[in-house]
C-alpha cells in the first residue's frame, strides 16, 4: 500500500542531509509507478497476489510449441497487441522484448499518474531501460527469411526493431521523453543495474523522474538450445513448477523465462509537490565486477561481499 512520502518528511531529511560531506545534497529517490507483464500476471497487484498465495508462473511448453523437447519448463509472460502500445504500422516493426517493455512502462507512468508534458518536464525526465538478449525472435525470423527466399527478404527495419536500446528509444518517443536515456545491458544484473542508475541520476540532479526497468523474450528455439547444450537449465522435475528454487540443496539449474518490469523512480519533493504517496524509498547501490569468468562468479564470494 502507498504509506511513504509525506512532504514535511521530505523537508526535515532533506534539511538534516543538506550538507553532507563535500557539500553534496542527498536527494531521495521514491517509487511512485510499477508496470508488469510476467508469468504470474500482467499488472501488479495481480503478480502480488500470486507471490502472496505461493503460485508459481512456470508451465511445460505444449507439445505443439518450438521449445516441446528443449526446456521442460519456463515462464511464458501473457500475450500483449503490439498495436495497443504502437501504431499498428509500428507495431510490426519492433521485437516483442519491445512491446513488452512499452507495455510495462506505459503502466508504470499510469500508475504514477504521470503525463510527461504535464506532470513532469521533458527535459528532467529520464528512461533508462535494461536488456540483455536484444531482439533475438525478430533476428532468427529474417535470418531464417534470408536462408530460404535470399536478401529481398530480409526488412530493412530488422535493426530498428532489435537493437537492445529499441525498447528504451521507443519509450521516449512515445511520452516526449527529452531528457537523459540509455540502455543497461549487464547480463543477469542489468533490471537491477537500471534502477541503481535512475538513483544515481536523481542523486545527481540530472532527473526528476525515472522510468526504469528490464524486458527480455528470449523463449525461442536458438537461444533455448544453447541454454540445454551448456547444462545450464533445470531438469528432472515432473512438476515444471518446482523447477526454480535457487537456495535448495537440490538446485540443478535455472529457469529460463520472459517478461518485463517497469518503475517510475521520482525525486522525493517532486512526488510531494504532486501530492503522490510512494511505494518505497531507494535508499542506495553498490557495483562491483568479480573480473574472475565470463559467466561463473568467484566461488568464494568476494566479488558479491
Amino acid at each position: 500500500s502507498r504509506g511513504f512520502g509525506a512532504a514535511e518528511e521530505d523537508v526535515a531529511f532533506s534539511a538534516a542531509r543538506a550538507n553532507e560531506p563535500g557539500g553534496a545534497v542527498r536527494r531521495r529517490a521514491v517509487i511512485t509507478g510499477i508496470g508488469l507483464l510476467t508469468p504470474l500476471g500482467a499488472d501488479a497487484a495481480g503478480f502480488f497476489d500470486a507471490v502472496c498465495a505461493g503460485r508459481s508462473g512456470l508451465r511445460r511448453p505444449a507439445d505443439t510449441h518450438p521449445l516441446a523437447g528443449i526446456l521442460e519448463a519456463a515462464g511464458f509472460a501473457p500475450d500483449v497487441d503490439p498495436a495497443t502500445v504502437l501504431p499498428p504500422a509500428e507495431a510490426r516493426r519492433v521485437d516483442r522484448f519491445v512491446v513488452l517493455a512499452m507495455a510495462a512502462a506505459d503502466a508504470a507512468l499510469a500508475d504514477a499518474g504521470i503525463a510527461v508534458g504535464a506532470d513532469a518536464d521533458p527535459a528532467r525526465t529520464a528512461v533508462v531501460l535494461a536488456n540483455a538478449f536484444g531482439g533475438l525472435g525478430m533476428f532468427e525470423a529474417e535470418a531464417l527469411a534470408r536462408e530460404a527466399n535470399g536478401r529481398t527478404a530480409v526488412s530493412p527495419y530488422l535493426l530498428a526493431g532489435m537493437l537492445p536500446n529499441m525498447a528504451t528509444a521507443r519509450i521516449a518517443i512515445k511520452h516526449g521523453v527529452r531528457g537523459y536515456s540509455s540502455t543497461i545491458s549487464t547480463a543477469c544484473a542489468s533490471g537491477a543495474y537500471a534502477v541503481a542508475e535512475a538513483l544515481r541520476l536523481i542523486r545527481d540532479g540530472l532527473a526528476d523522474v525515472v522510468v526504469c526497468g528490464g524486458a527480455e523474450a528470449p523463449l525461442l528455439p536458438t537461444a533455448a538450445t544453447t541454454f540445454r547444450n551448456s547444462r545450464a537449465l533445470a531438469g528432472g522435475w515432473a512438476d515444471p513448477a518446482e523447477a526454480s528454487r535457487p537456495f535448495d540443496r537440490r538446485r540443478n539449474g535455472f529457469v529460463l523465462g520472459e517478461g518485463a518490469g517497469a518503475l517510475v523512480v521520482e525525486r522525493a519533493e517532486h512526488a510531494a509537490a504532486r501530492g503522490r504517496l510512494a511505494y518505497a524509498e531507494v535508499a542506495g547501490w553498490g557495483v562491483a565486477t568479480d573480473a574472475y569468468h565470463p559467466t561463473a562468479p568467484r566461488a568464494d564470494g568476494s566479488g558479491a561481499a
